[in-house]
Parts: structure tokens; C-alpha cells; sequence
């Protein structure tokens, strides 16, 4: 975070560093230090964690459950209507029998899923 806070992206992207220097000096960019202060604080949340793979070359899902559980559970105090998007390598099947089961459980609400992959 604290790169990100001065514009210095903590990863190469194209476009990237000078896109986090115009939201930073424009104010457009909030930093959150945990899952519940930016599920609270906004409409939209990313997860783009790690799958990285198990030793027999399954995906380890462990960094999506832990998400999708700290989510789901700041949207359970949320009123608001929130867009939670998935960016993962992920397949549509995992995220409709694992992801967004923990999501509702966690959240106690519905949650309605749609893929895109264009």
C-alpha cells in the first residue's frame, strides 16, 4: 500500500504507474488497509488473488475462499448493492459451486452470477 500511495505500482502493467499517479493526485484512488473497510467504503470489489498450483496441479483456492469469506461477511453489515467480480484463472463452474456458495453463506444474501469472457 504504501507503494501504491505514492504512485509506484507494485507490479509492472502497462499504463499502470501513470494511471495510479493521476487517480492518486486527482483523489479518485482510496486505499483500504482491510477487506471489510473496502467492501463498506465502496460498489465495487476485485478479487485478484493468487491460485497458485498444488503439487499434484490442481489450482489451491485458498487465497479466493479467504476472500470471498472476509467479503461475504463485511456485505452482511452492508445495506448498499455491491458488485463482487472475480478475476481469476478460475473457471465459471468452480466460482458458480465454491466461490459464491461461501459468498451467500457468509453474507446471508443472494447472490446472482454472470460471466464474461470477452
Amino acid at each position: 500500500m504504501e507503494k501504491i500511495s505514492k504512485g509506484e505500482a507494485p507490479f509492472y502493467e502497462p499504463g499502470l504507474e501513470e494511471l495510479l499517479k493521476t487517480t492518486i493526485s486527482n483523489r479518485t484512488l482510496q486505499l483500504a488497509s482491510s477487506n471489510y473497510d473496502a467492501v463498506m467504503n465502496s460498489n465495487i470489489t476485485f478479487i485478484t488473488v493468487g491460485t497458485p498450483s498444488k503439487p499434484d496441479g490442481d489450482i489451491d483456492l485458498t487465497y479466493v475462499q479467504e476472500a470471498e469469506r472476509d467479503i461475504g461477511r463485511a456485505l452482511r453489515e452492508k445495506r448498499e448493492w455491491h458488485l463482487v467480480v472475480v478475476k481469476s484463472r478460475i473457471t465459471s463452474k468452480t466460482t458458480e459451486e465454491l466461490v459464491k456458495p461461501i459468498l451467500e453463506r457468509e453474507s446471508g444474501k443472494n447472490a446472482v452470477m454472470t460471466s464474461d469472457y470477452a
